[in-house]
């Protein structure tokens, strides 16, 4: 087989059309991408109407108990996402059974974080209101166990099954949510909202998978051991995740007060908005990196580090106006209530390069088997993120906790790549990525 450079990987006009015709990877990268549009509209149209009727105060108390069930999110879906995609490719013939255990295990997983949650929920220093939303809010932690066939379609590369149903749900918690506007509903409302959205995109997700061809089989001893035993270090690492991506609110609210946290989730909210794309390039690109680790180092090197600039020059596409033109976005988003937020997203904005060349490298290193590296990156940039909040939040508010938050980002995507010599030629690749925006003419130049 002829080797590829990294050039080739990106089909330049007139081959473009072509190429996206012919892939299934790129039709199911389009899928999600579209899928993820449709949420970012519906984000900004309905979401963001939502921040300006409950006002920094109660906007802040919302993503408060949202942070807090987030950072028990991975123990109801316990790492397995992308391993599930994984083995639905490598082992098409034993999708019922792997389908049945993992769903199993996940809702085992949701039962403990829920009880963990509601122990939280009832003490002392909770307040009647942040109890009952926290409490509302837990309920979508069953959500993962039930959404299982999602991982099945996207091994299949048929996301277009799974966006469709999904859509329907989310128009319906739109229309809920303008409902709750105009009759002046309480944030209790609004949590419960989130819960039913969820519910209905994943009930009507799984009757697709099953007309697609799923059936959901019995659970199996060895099957669920196997997953454990290779996903627990992932679900510790999607731990530490959690906590340098959503400790920033908790520790804002306990040290400022409910309007600082508010604010920084303005934020956040828009910064995040393009997080989905290098997670939904992960579930299109993986089966086609299996597939290159089997061909050898070489053409996989290659292709992985077509890979890292794709995620690097999308991330630069979104940092760059994001922070230019941070004050506008802000005013035209929230209005003059969230102002303080706009220096916030325009520091915040530049996480993003670290986040998708993160989500990049986690699929090198389920492939090469490195899930215990990825738990200690992970860790050591949520540790970076809890100690520079403690001295920057005091000292600037929700812009100190942006600063930590790119650094922790650094240090846990690409500082503990270079750290480990079984990963350093990957945080090679990542580097060249970085300077991208100096390097692009690399993917213009004749061959």
């Amino acid at each position: 087989m002829r080797a590829q450079t990294p050039e080739a990987l990106i089909p330049w006009p007139p081959k473009f059309i072509s190429f996206v015709r012919k892939s299934p990877a790129a039709r199911n990268f389009g899928w999600l991408a579209v899928d993820r549009g449709v949420r970012m509209m519906l984000a900004v149209v309905v979401g963001l109407w939502v921040a300006r009727y409950l006002g920094p105060e109660m906007y802040g108390q919302l993503n408060y108990a949202l942070a807090v069930v987030a950072l028990l999110g991975p123990l109801a879906e316990l790492g397995f996402e992308a391993v599930l995609r994984r083995e639905f490719v490598r082992a098409p013939e034993t999708a019922a059974t792997l389908a049945g255990t993992a769903m199993r295990l996940r809702l085992g997983g949701a039962l403990l974080a829920v009880g963990i949650v509601a122990t939280y929920a009832f003490f002392p220093h909770m307040i009647g209101g942040d109890r009952r939303v926290l409490l509302i809010l837990a309920l979508t932690l069953f959500q993962p166990g039930a959404m299982v066939p999602e991982a099945w379609l996207q091994s299949r590369l048929e996301s277009h099954k799974s966006v469709l149903p999904q859509w329907v749900a989310l128009g319906a918690g739109a229309g809920l949510r303008v409902l709750a506007i105009v009759l002046r509903a309480p944030i209790e409302v609004f949590a419960a909202i989130i819960v039913f959205e969820l519910g209905l995109g994943t009930a009507l997700v799984v009757r697709s998978a099953r007309k697609g061809g799923l059936i959901i089989g019995r659970a199996d001893r060895g099957i669920a051991l196997s997953l454990l035993k290779e996903c627990w270090p992932l679900a510790l690492s999607s731990v530490s995740v959690m906590i340098y991506m959503r400790i920033d609110v908790l520790m804002l609210r306990w040290m400022v007060g409910d309007g600082a946290a508010g604010n920084y989730s303005a934020a956040v909210r828009l910064s995040e908005l393009a997080y989905y794309l290098p997670m939904i390039a992960a579930a299109s690109v993986q089966p086609m990196l299996v597939r290159a680790h089997q061909e050898g180092p070489a053409f996989y090197l290659r292709r992985l580090q077509g890979y890292f600039d794709l995620s690097a020059l999308a991330a630069y596409a979104v940092a760059f106006p994001m922070a230019l033109l941070s004050s506008h976005l802000i005013a035209w988003a929230y209005g003059p209530l969230y102002a303080v937020a706009a220096p916030i997203l325009a520091v915040h904005a530049w996480a993003s390069v670290f986040v998708f060349l993160g989500v990049a490298r986690s699929q090198h290193l389920i492939n090469a088997g490195y899930t215990r590296f990825s738990l200690m990156s992970t860790l050591a940039g949520a540790l970076t993120n809890v100690v520079l909040n403690l001295v920057f939040i005091p000292r600037w508010a929700g812009l100190g906790a942006a600063v930590a938050t790119i650094v922790a980002q650094a240090v846990a995507a690409w500082g503990m790549t270079l750290c480990y010599a079984p990963t350093r030629p990957i945080a090679i690749l990542q580097t060249r990525s970085i300077f991208i925006p100096i390097t692009w003419y690399r993917y213009v130049r004749k061959n």
